[in-house]
């Protein structure tokens, strides 16, 4: 219909299925051990504090799976702590 102000909108394209992911970068404000590690330590503290004392299994858990992600991103992943190329 000319004059209609209903615009049409094309479907997204579709992403390659045989296309790689992006290689993961490190983030900047990441990158010193220290920081790294005091995430990690305030992620245990604030675990132990659940586990001892409050004691709800939801932020238990929360506490829990956010010590594993930071261990892994961190640590294990192998992004941070490369030499800068």
């Amino acid at each position: 219909m000319p004059g209609s102000v209903h615009a049409t909108l094309a479907a997204p394209a579709l992403p390659d299925p045989l296309e790689t992911m992006p290689t993961p970068q490190a983030h900047p404000w990441l990158e010193p051990l220290w920081v790294r590690l005091l995430i990690v330590v305030f992620l245990i503290a604030a675990l132990a504090a659940e586990f001892l004392w409050l004691g709800d299994r939801l932020w238990l858990f929360l506490w829990g799976a956010a010590l594993v992600y930071a261990i892994w991103d961190f640590f294990l992943r192998g992004v941070y702590g490369k030499p800068k190329a």
